[in-house]
Formats: C-alpha cells, structure tokens, sequence
C-alpha cells in the first residue's frame, strides 16, 4: 500500500534488487535469508515503508550472527534515506544504489535550494559551483556505513522539515564541507 491509500502488489522484483545491493561484496550475508525472514512478517495490506522497515530490522537481527549484516543493514536504511530525502526534494519517488550517480547531482541542488527556502541553510551556499560539486560526490562512499553509524547520522544530524529528513550521506558531507570553506579564497 503506499502513502496515498492505493494498492499494489508486491514488487518482489524490486524487494530482490534493494537487497541483492545491501549484500553485494558483503561476505557470509545471505539475501534469501533477509528476504525470507522478512517475508514472514508481511501482512494483506502492508505499505512500502513498512515492508522497508521490515528489512532493515532482519538484517539488523542478524548482526549478531555475522557482523556483516551491520553494513547490510547500513544499506537497506539508505533505501529509506533516499526515498525520504528524494521524494521531498522532488528529485525521484525512490532509487536503487546504481541510481544515485544520476540523482546525487540533481539532489545537492535541489537540497541547498529547499534549505534556503525552508531556512535551514545560509544563502551564502548558492553561490557555490553546485553543477561541479554535484558531480564530484561519490555515491559509493555511502555503502562505507555500519548501520549504527548511519543511523547516529539520521537521528542526530541530517536536516529535516517536519521529521522529513531529506539530507543524504553524501550531501551532509558536501554540506559541512562548503560550510569550512565558506571563507576561503578558493
């Protein structure tokens, strides 16, 4: 069920993707394992973010099996982050991990243009080369994460409106960065 009240069936499909990217290089993490675990705990009528929810805590459950599972479930959390932040900044509904080349970009734009707006930011940040530090983020570097580690971040640190965290690993970082160099030369 999404947020709106409509109905779909279940996109296995996607669920597959989501998770065969929070396994990838990851050493004994098993992704039939999350997807059957969680798949138990599906009901009639569950909505996508529960059934986010839902992987991320079987992962988080299995760490004390194999500490992989910390990284596992660092990236199922980001499957969240990027729906959250995404869809606030009106850059995309969601996204995989393979996406985020495309829209981290388009993300760091909007994200300073609606923290501005929102007065969260400096307007001093607009005046940056936003188009070149766009491109110089590195989507990758959010798979670096344990889950507590990117956890501490979204509850204590990502900007938010309204409980809506719509700031990214990556484009927190990119954030504190222009802030230290706000008064250099270059």
């Amino acid at each position: 069920m999404y947020a709106d009240g409509s109905r779909q069936a279940l996109d296995i499909e996607r669920v597959g993707t989501i998770v065969g990217e929070a396994c990838a290089g990851l050493q004994d993490v098993s992704e039939s394992a999350i997807i059957d675990e969680a798949l138990k705990n599906l009901y009639n009528g569950v909505t996508e973010h529960e059934l986010s929810t839902s992987l991320v805590i079987t992962a988080r459950t299995m760490i004390e099996q194999e500490p992989n599972y910390s990284s596992a479930a660092a990236r199922l959390l980001l499957d969240n982050l990027r729906a959250e932040g995404l869809s606030f900044l009106n850059v995309a509904d969601s996204a995989t991990q393979g996406d985020m080349e495309t829209y981290y970009p388009q993300a760091l734009k909007s994200f300073i243009s609606r923290g501005i707006e929102l007065e969260l930011l400096a307007p001093n940040l607009a005046e940056y080369d936003l188009d070149m530090l766009g491109e110089a983020l590195l989507p990758e570097r959010d798979l670096q994460f344990s889950y507590l580690g990117l956890q501490t971040l979204y509850d204590r640190y990502f900007i938010h409106s309204d409980e809506t965290r719509f700031e990214l690993p990556q484009l927190f970082f990119m954030r504190v960065a222009m802030g230290l160099a706000t008064r250099e030369d270059d």
